[in-house]
């Protein structure tokens, strides 16, 4: 496995971890499950290790890319520009689950606040996961390039 394929998997579990931990998360708040939000503060953790695993991996699999063809450079330079936010929001999300589970399981006074704070933290972390691995997908497939699309619909037009 080379490093390109790490960081595809990585990826991976950094949005479906975060996905499925703000999934569970609402529906564990909504249904006051303790034990659903445990499992959910888990998921949004596995999530941010899984963002910081693939931003360290980033590097190397760039520096194998240079050596494909069809891929851009200006691609992977837009890819690597979305994912400048990510370690932050990635540490902000794991330390505010860490607490919300040590708050949950002590049944602290402020564990329902910090219940709605990493549920934000965790909606806005899985749609910057979301877009950081879409401007990824660009890079492999040409046909989700907006720039190709926009060119697509002009010549479109120009035969109508």
């Amino acid at each position: 496995m080379n490093p390109i394929h790490v960081h595809l998997i990585v990826n991976h579990v950094a949005l479906l971890g975060s996905l499925f931990g703000v999934l569970a998360l609402a529906y564990g708040i909504w249904r006051s499950s303790h034990d659903l939000v445990q499992f959910a503060y888990f998921m949004l953790i596995v999530g941010a290790v899984g963002a910081a695993m693939s931003h360290f991996s980033g590097e190397e699999a760039e520096h194998l890319l240079r050596n494909v063809d069809g891929i851009t450079e200006a691609a992977v330079e837009h890819h690597e520009e979305a994912a400048r936010p990510i370690m932050p929001s990635m540490f902000l999300l794991a330390m505010l689950a860490i607490v919300g589970l040590v708050a949950n399981n002590r049944q602290w006074a402020v564990a329902g606040k910090i219940k709605v704070a990493v549920l934000v933290v965790g909606m806005a972390f899985f749609g910057l996961t979301a877009y950081i691995a879409n401007e990824g997908g660009k890079i492999r497939h040409p046909e989700a390039r907006d720039s190709l699309q926009a060119s697509t619909n002009a010549n479109e037009e120009l035969e109508d």
